[in-house]
């Protein structure tokens, strides 16, 4: 049986063939500094926070801060102060080992953009790297049409001749900010032809990318049933109440129609995120891919 051996951007779902989930008990720490742009001035009290959530801290005097006991994985580390834009820094953290951020504050919108655009090619970055994983294991988006019945599919397979010098080799085993150190891999975004689609969400990407993957795990790990519950309801009642906690506890108190309200939520971001994914595959982010 296949799962998505892939880490989530901003959560982990590595999932081994016998179902133990890895790195369960590896911890690392953020620490980091917030200063001003040009100055360097540090900025005390900026408010310092992740995805997926670990704590949410703030600097000291000195601009610095530290999270502690951060699970192992990929995170978007945010930074907040008043009067500064906020600003994004992605990192890898590894089992007993400290890993240092360093945001620059600015007040100026052009940087501000700048700041916007990296964290979607963050994004695609990630969503490529799901795109080899999916193709690795054979995957395939069913297009269903009346009644829920499928009449057709499509495989998930990336376009080399497209991303041919994304380094797709060396992009599948590296982390974003050490691909995107190289400024080959920067003009691919600032020069070349891959410009993210227009009113792209970063947070409804980030969304979007973890739910697939914990669905798609999900049902294809080992179900141990709970009562009369079926797998797909257990699956999409705990990505729910993991990512949508206010709405999960409305829907709590209405239990019969909640139980296929959690499924149609579920199932709606796993169907765009397939489809994020067939675009992604031919070089267009983020964009929905029409069946």
């Amino acid at each position: 049986m296949n799962y998505i051996k892939i880490v989530g951007v901003l959560f982990l779902v590595l999932i081994s063939c016998n179902e133990d989930r890895i790195g369960d008990n590896e911890f690392g720490t953020i620490t980091g500094k917030v200063v001003a742009m040009g100055s360097n001035e540090p900025i005390p009290n900026a408010r310092i926070s992740s995805q997926p959530i670990t704590s949410t801290v703030f600097t000291n005097s000195n601009g610095e801060f530290t999270i502690n006991n951060v699970p192992e994985g990929e995170y978007a580390v945010q930074a907040r102060a008043e009067g500064f834009l906020a600003a994004f820094e992605p990192a890898s953290v590894l089992p007993d080992i400290s890993v240092n951020v360093v945001f620059e504050r600015d007040k100026d919108r052009k940087k501000s953009q700048e700041s916007v655009d990296k964290r979607i090619y963050y994004m695609w970055f990630n969503y490529l790297k799901l795109c080899l994983n999916l193709e690795e294991i054979n995957y395939s988006v069913k297009n269903k049409g009346a009644k829920g019945i499928v009449v057709g599919e499509t495989g998930v397979k990336v376009n080399r001749k497209i991303y041919k010098d994304w380094d797709l080799k060396d992009l599948y085993t590296m982390n974003f900010k050490k691909w995107y150190k190289d400024p080959k891999h920067q003009k691919l975004f600032t020069e070349g032809v891959f410009k993210p689609q227009s009113r792209a969400r970063y947070h409804s990407l980030v969304k979007r990318y973890n739910v697939f993957i914990e669905y798609y795990n999900g049902m294809n790990r080992k179900f141990r049933g709970r009562g009369d519950i079926s797998q797909e309801m257990q699956v999409c009642s705990d990505i729910i109440e993991k990512y949508q906690k206010e709405r999960f506890d409305q829907l709590k108190k209405n239990v019969e129609s909640g139980k296929s309200m959690l499924n149609d939520l579920v199932k709606k971001d796993v169907k765009l995120c397939e489809r994020e994914i067939l675009s992604c595959c031919q070089g267009e982010f983020p964009k929905s891919y029409k069946l």
